[in-house]
């Protein structure tokens, strides 16, 4: 298992991710959650523990890609179980805002999470959303991970079942 995390490019890490350092440098040190189903909206700081979580579930700094079906490089992939717009806090100010410096927010990646009708767990990463392009990546998630965060129930919105599927595979 962890061979298969090190190869989709996470990590095993501690509670939070701020015990690795995440957050710091260049490093998103904030994640806006959008939750499918609903669009109900979390922020989380690199401090706090679902951050460290989420950050192992996505693997934001994973650059490779895997091949998936034609019909999702088309748009028509499942649904989408969570959006998150990953975030650099502390930058900016003048001359490029009327804001001191240090104030304002980078957008640095978005990944999206789909859950397939089989149980296994995709990310959609746009390494640059501010990019118009064509740069879109895909790779396999921990269903681990998605159990952890899923059975709290406020990051991935509503579909109780399908938490219940990933988070208890036996159980289907």
């Amino acid at each position: 298992m962890s061979m298969a995390l090190a190869a989709l490019g996470a990590a095993q890490a501690p509670a939070s991710a701020g015990a690795w350092g995440l957050g710091k440098g260049d490093n998103p040190d904030m994640a806006l959650v959008i939750a499918g189903g609903t669009g109900r909206t979390t922020t989380l700081h690199a401090e706090e523990r679902d951050f460290g979580r989420l950050w192992r579930l996505l693997s934001p700094r994973y650059t490779g890609t895997e091949r998936v079906p034609e019909a999702w490089t088309h748009g028509r992939f499942p649904e989408v179980r969570v959006t998150v717009i990953w975030g650099l806090t502390g930058v900016g100010g003048w001359p490029q805002t009327s804001r001191a410096p240090g104030g304002d927010v980078a957008v640095e990646r978005q990944d999206q999470l789909f859950l397939t009708p089989d149980g296994t767990l995709w990310v959609r990463s746009d390494p640059s959303p501010d990019v118009v392009d064509d740069d879109i990546r895909w790779h396999r998630a921990p269903s681990v991970m998605f159990g952890q965060l899923a059975q709290e129930g406020r990051l991935f919105g509503s579909r109780p079942a399908a938490v219940a599927a990933v988070a208890e595979p036996d159980a289907v």
